[in-house]
């Protein structure tokens, strides 16, 4: 038989058609129960089409009656589901297990009690079904029976000792029950399986809660004689609170007739009066004020009933607790209704609120009072309210902070509300920031319109003025109000620098010609020495720094410590203000108070086009006496040799990243010395950057022709003994290959390369040098 026609018969079995079993039964003389790539056993298939003879042919040839088939299913579960009993009495006589679970937790008793059969299920239980075998999800045979509200079958489980204790998905059964409105279950659940009626479900609610949220007075009715009416769920609610914040003014009375609390008498035990208020339930706030004992009492979240109705915006509710309760209540935050009415912008309840007599400067946590809770939303109508406490409101209190309510005013409008009302703008913050400063940094010009009418504004500011940070917000039309209404533009901050000094470092040519006609000094210096002029150079802002020459400032100025306007521009790289002082002769060979020229400036910041630019212009070879000056410290660090008796720009052309940059630009001058030798030591460039063992800057030396490989410097080290001294490897090898370079010179101490790299412990310096034939001759002689 082939696959094809051995699937239609099984299909044709299952389907119901007894003529497709025989010659199944056939193929099983050869193959025993199960069919060959067949699927479920041919039991299962007899059971399910009810062929009760097949069925009883197949046990008698000893088929198993438990087999479990590819559906997950057993004979004697497929007879319960198709309702057979007859089949059902027939493999229990032949001892089918009752309590067979199939893999996916299914038992022939589950089966009957979703099916609500209930002759099926007394057969399965006499013969010993068990009532709590459940699979994974712990769903039992009672289960079912809630399901289906089954009461028959659940006093036929009962009788079998069914456990009603039943927990799904942690929840218990009992509580399903009344969740769902299974009042009859329910009630067989509490009278005949005498389940407990406090249980509760994984959020602390007993089955009274449920009822109660719900609205099902018939259980609730019921309950109460039985259960206590006082328990408290997980989150702090009675049944009471839970009736209270649904607004079940009849479930409310029900419980309190049956004697459920309307105060809390526990930490953490929410207020019924409570829940009714912050829900805005009015008939139900009116109900129990009158049993309440203290309207005033904190609830579990350390605030009270007025203060949720306040909160949610219920009006009538808050005008029925205000009647009873302290206006001047502070909760457990520091809050005050009038504060949280403010914040919330709700006009109507702090009119009430004020209209009852409620203090309008009492503050928060914070310090903040309802003026300024309302200030900072920007609830211009709850202000306007407010300020309407002439004689009761502190318009200039502060905060923690040290905010006035003015201060945290954040439009033109409010601004005006409060300079209209007499309000002090000029009262600073805690850190010293003003309104005015606040003002100019948001750059709201109308609000400046209204506050500095009213305000000094030359007053200090933060250590500096309000025309500076007008300046420093780049904003013309702000410094030109400032200016309008008495700013002084000459006026320094605490470092010493005025608007002038900022604009320049900003470079904001139009602010500048607004601060130049009330200028008194344009070449004003700051403490540090540098002026408008020098400033602009330093940022690099060529068009303001024009602006200023061409008003006056003196080309040629230098400051306190010699520095003039070329010594900012080299030091800079602004090359262009370079050329432009060049053209207006100023003294390109100025020296600073340090010694150091404008040319040696650039050199050392590494300012390659303003070298080049100055390097046919200048003395190149010129020596620079300064205490500021480059140093060459000895091999072991314990010792320097400082140029601050002449040092040239050759010798510091070059750095310890050997960068050779510098230097090729200075190589450019046709006049450069290239053998320049500082007076004291008599060190040259080559001498320092063998020291330092900088060779591309080595190699770019030996390729000037006029380079002096052999010069000797006051102690008459030459640049290979210097070398071989700081046992610079690479540069020592680069030197043997040099043809020029005197390898047997001797320093004036009589050192020769070899002894200096082993006084100073260079082993590889000397392994290398010792295989040099002449090096090593020499060696041999002075041994």
């Amino acid at each position: 038989m082939d696959q094809d026609t051995l699937n239609s018969l099984i299909h044709r079995a299952d389907s119901g058609d007894i003529d497709a079993i025989v010659p199944l039964l056939e193929l099983l003389q050869e193959n025993g129960d199960a069919l060959p790539n067949a699927g479920p056993p041919l039991l299962v298939l007899a059971v399910h089409v009810g062929e009760t003879k097949v069925v009883q042919d197949l046990l008698a040839l000893g088929f198993d009656p438990n087999v479990i088939s590819s559906l997950e299913t057993t004979p004697l579960i497929a007879a319960v589901q198709s309702g057979n009993r007859e089949i059902v009495q027939i493999l229990l006589d032949h001892k089918a297990n009752v309590n067979e679970i199939t893999p996916n937790g299914v038992t022939a008793l589950q089966v009957a009690c979703k099916k609500g059969d209930y002759e099926i299920a007394e057969m399965l239980l006499k013969y010993g079904s068990d009532t709590e075998a459940a699979g994974e999800d712990g769903v039992t045979p009672l289960c079912f029976a809630f399901d289906n509200n089954d009461l028959e079958m659940a006093h036929l489980l009962h009788l079998y000792k069914a456990n009603p204790n039943v927990n799904l998905w942690g929840n218990p059964l009992f509580l399903f029950a009344v969740d769902a409105l299974s009042f009859d279950f329910a009630k067989v659940l509490v009278e005949t399986f005498h389940i407990d009626i406090n249980q509760i479900d994984r959020n602390g609610n007993t089955a009274l809660m449920l009822a109660t949220r719900r609205g099902y007075t018939e259980i609730v009715e019921y309950l109460l004689p039985k259960c206590n009416v006082n328990a408290i769920a997980y989150r702090g609610y009675t049944a009471l609170a839970i009736a209270a914040a649904t607004g079940n003014l009849n479930m409310v009375q029900l419980l309190v007739q049956h004697g459920a609390r309307v105060e809390p008498t526990r930490a953490g035990e929410e207020a019924p009066l409570q829940a009714a208020s912050g829900q805005g339930h009015v008939n139900v706030v009116e109900y129990l004020l009158p049993l309440i004992k203290d309207v005033n009492r904190l609830n579990a979240d350390g605030t009270t009933a007025l203060y949720a109705a306040v909160f949610n915006a219920h009006i009538e509710v808050v005008k029925i607790l205000c009647e009873k309760a302290n206006l001047d209540a502070v909760m457990k935050n520091e809050a005050t209704y009038l504060c949280a009415a403010s914040y919330a912008g709700n006009l109507d309840i702090v009119d009430m609120l004020l209209n009852k007599g409620a203090n309008p400067n009492l503050a928060d946590a914070n310090g903040d009072t309802p003026l300024m809770q309302a200030t900072h939303k920007g609830y211009v109508h709850v202000v306007k309210r407010l300020l309407q406490e002439k004689n009761r409101i502190d318009l200039d209190a502060r905060n923690k902070n040290g905010d006035t309510a003015l201060f945290q005013a954040s439009t033109a409008s409010l601004v005006k509300i409060f300079i209209d009302a007499g309000a002090n703008p000029s009262i600073p913050r805690r850190n010293g920031c003003t309104l005015l400063k606040k003002a100019i940094f948001l750059g709201n010009y109308e609000m400046l319109t209204y506050l500095v009418p009213s305000m000094d504004v030359n007053a200090a500011i933060m250590g500096s003025t309000a025309l500076r940070f007008a300046v420093e917000k780049m904003s013309k039309r702000i410094v030109q109000l400032l200016i309008d209404n008495g700013a002084d533009v000459n006026q320094a901050a605490e470092n010493g620098r005025t608007a002038l000094h900022l604009a320049a470092q900003l470079g904001a040519i139009e602010i500048i010609d607004l601060l130049l006609p009330k200028t008194t000094n344009i070449d004003a210096s700051c403490p540090e020495g540098f002026t408008a002029a020098m400033l602009a150079v330093e940022f690099g802002h060529f068009d303001a720094f024009c602006k200023l020459i061409d008003h006056g400032a003196d080309v040629h100025q230098v400051n306190k410590s010699g520095v003039t306007l070329l010594h900012v521009a080299c030091a800079t790289g602004r090359l262009d203000i370079v050329k432009y002082l060049i053209d207006a002769k100023v003294d390109l060979f100025a020296i600073d108070q340090l010694g150091w020229s404008c040319f040696i400036m650039a050199v050392d910041k590494g300012h390659l086009e303003v070298v080049r630019y100055l390097n046919p212009l200048v003395h190149v070879n010129d020596l620079i006496i300064s205490s500021i000056a480059p140093v060459l410290n000895s091999p072991d660090n314990t010792s320097s040799k400082a140029f601050n008796k002449g040092f040239g720009a050759i010798h510091i052309a070059y750095d310890i990243s050997d960068d050779t940059a510098m230097l090729s630009a200075l190589l450019e001058s046709s006049t450069l010395n290239i053998n320049l030798q500082d007076p004291v030591h008599g060190l040259s460039a080559l001498h320092c950057a063998c020291a330092m063992g900088l060779l591309r800057t080595v190699d770019m030396l030996l390729a000037q022709p006029a380079v002096d490989v052999n010069l000797q410097d006051k102690d008459g080290n030459s640049a290979f003994l210097l070398a071989c001294l700081y046992g610079k490897y690479d540069i020592v090898k680069r030197l043997i290959d040099e043809p020029s370079v005197n390898r047997t010179i001797i320093n004036k101490y009589d050192d020769s390369c070899l002894h200096l790299a082993a006084t100073y412990n260079h082993t590889s310096v000397f392994d290398l040098l010792i295989q040099i034939p002449d090096i090593a001759a020499m060696h041999e002689i002075k041994s």
